[in-house]
């Protein structure tokens, strides 16, 4: 988990966004980043993967995932963000977008010309097996990769980049893809 928390300081796209979300990087909140990116391993909903170069045995991709095939938390309980407390509507509007049975990708890092298309591909196969749509938050960096996927700008917050959604895709799977993605 350190190391993650490391790749993750490396890639920093949005030094505002980082220190929000991460805290500024320092001893201290790497190793508060660690414990708590432990805890979220216990929870169910979390799924975490992670792609390695076999070269070097380093990271160079991770994506987190919160998937709800059936039974999905209250929109009250779906952090939206404190950035958001400000516009109330429009929390409201992202709760309950993300309030419904759905794959959410937390979040997505790797190094530029990596493997974030291999995590995304994964999640998004998991997404069509269940009959699910896909919602994430998309950094300026990311946006193409997401659009080149299917996904859609729903709304647009300044500092934060753009929420996107794929919607539900056709339950006709390939299952040479899902067994390649998940292998």
């Amino acid at each position: 988990m350190p190391e993650l928390v490391a790749m993750v300081r490396r890639m920093r796209h949005n030094q505002d966004v980082e220190d929000m979300f991460n805290g500024p990087d320092t001893p201290e909140y790497r190793k508060f980043n660690t414990v708590v990116n432990q805890a979220m391993l216990k929870d169910p909903a979390h799924y975490w993967l992670k792609v390695t170069d076999k070269s070097t045995g380093k990271i160079v991709s991770y994506s987190a995932w919160n998937i709800y095939p059936t039974v999905v938390p209250p929109a009250e309980t779906i952090p939206t963000g404190p950035w958001l407390e400000q516009e109330p509507e429009k929390k409201k509007k992202i709760a309950q977008a993300f309030a419904q049975e759905a794959a959410m990708k937390d979040q997505l890092r790797s190094h530029p010309h990596m493997s974030g298309t291999l995590s995304l591909k994964w999640g998004l196969a998991l997404a069509d097996l269940l009959s699910v749509p896909v919602w994430l938050n998309a950094s300026p960096t990311g946006r193409p990769l997401y659009e080149r996927h299917g996904f859609e700008v729903v709304d647009h917050l300044p500092m934060f980049g753009d929420y996107m959604l794929r919607k539900v895709r056709s339950s006709q799977i390939n299952v040479a893809e899902v067994a390649a993605a998940t292998a």
